[in-house]
């Protein structure tokens, strides 16, 4: 069942993107101020927002091109993404409201340990779940805000599931006390149990 959601999830991103075509780019190094006025100035949105100096936009990719432009401009590093869709912004909305119809249709357990969301600080019930996953694809992932949320929950090691090891990057530069490490960096399941079971 969560594969297919994902799928599905997939299919509500891919067709509203027909229909409002855009992408993403990441900004480093401007302050949270001047990414305001920026935002102003050519209509993108905080798609996601790793840090007071760290975001990555997102919004029309004339809009895109225009902040590209003023960037380089200020001599400020930016990075066009290749992804072909504004996602966590508000031209996301219709498959946000898509997917929540999707996710009307499924059953969900009241979940068992504390989860957090850039669409919700926390997650107590099924249909808090259900509105989260939605609502997430349309807004902002504050994952500044999550990994404070975490670290308030006085874990002793993270762990990234998914591809890649960028949001465990991200964690060893900002607490390096606390350990955090991808799933991609094991050989085997057994692996990842036996580091998180030393640091328990």
């Amino acid at each position: 069942t969560a594969l297919d959601l994902a799928h599905r999830r997939a299919e509500a991103m891919d067709r509203c993107a027909a229909h409002t075509p855009g992408g993403l780019l990441a900004v480093t190094g401007l302050g949270s101020e001047a990414i305001d006025r920026l935002c102003a100035r050519t209509g993108l949105a905080i798609a996601i927002r790793n840090g007071p100096d760290s975001v990555v936009l997102g919004g029309p990719h004339a809009a895109l091109d225009l902040a590209e432009r003023a960037l380089a401009a200020q001599s400020v590093r930016c990075t066009r993404l290749r992804v072909g869709v504004a996602s966590h912004t508000p031209w996301m909305r219709d498959a946000a409201e898509d997917f929540l119809q999707t996710l009307s249709q499924v059953s969900f357990d009241k979940p068992h340990t504390t989860l957090f969301s850039n669409a919700a600080d926390r997650i107590r019930d099924d249909a808090g779940a259900r509105n989260a996953l939605a609502a997430q694809i349309a807004s902002t992932v504050r994952w500044d805000e999550c990994m404070e949320n975490i670290r308030a929950r006085r874990v002793t090691c993270v762990l990234e599931i998914g591809p890649g090891q960028a949001l465990a990057r991200m964690w060893n530069e900002r607490y390096p006390d606390v350990p955090a490490r991808s799933c991609d960096e094991f050989r085997s399941a057994a692996g990842v149990a036996k580091w998180v079971a030393a640091l328990r």
